[in-house]
């Protein structure tokens, strides 16, 4: 899949939702040159290509924008990277970012508190603690 897009990577694209039909469809019809699968078997494959291929482009853009420190990668082209670089300065990009990256780390850019933002509106061990009160009290109401 990341063969499919290095060799045609003609924007500086952030992400999946900003990269035109014409070249989703060219990627995929490239991908779909290498590999088989039964027909009716086709739209779950283009959903799950397409799924996997928004967060490998984003994985991408990430590495190429904050990993390799400024270095443009062999396969893209210099005014590309140039300009992939200028948008992530952009201040609209960085305060999405940042709140981003605050929402995953559960609202705190400061401390080393692992990320707690990543199972819904409460975490897993809250799940568990209410789940043993729960239980707690549904026991001793039947032992009542």
């Amino acid at each position: 899949m990341t063969k499919c897009f290095k060799q045609h990577f003609h924007h500086p694209w952030r992400n999946y939702s900003q990269v035109d039909d014409d070249t989703k469809n060219l990627w995929f019809s490239i991908f779909k040159g290498t590999y088989k699968w039964r027909e009716e078997l086709q739209s779950q494959v283009r959903s799950t290509y397409d799924r996997k291929m928004a967060k490998r482009l984003k994985d991408n853009h990430h590495s190429i924008v904050k990993k390799k420190g400024g270095v443009c990668p062999t396969w893209l082209s210099l005014s590309i990277h140039e300009q992939m670089m200028k948008n992530a300065q952009d201040k609209e990009f960085k305060a999405r970012s940042q709140k981003a990256s605050k929402n995953r780390r559960g609202g705190d850019l400061t401390s080393s508190v692992p990320p707690s933002h990543v199972q819904g509106s409460i975490s897993s061990a809250e799940r568990a603690k209410r789940l043993v009160s729960v239980t707690c009290l549904n026991t001793f109401d039947l032992e009542n």
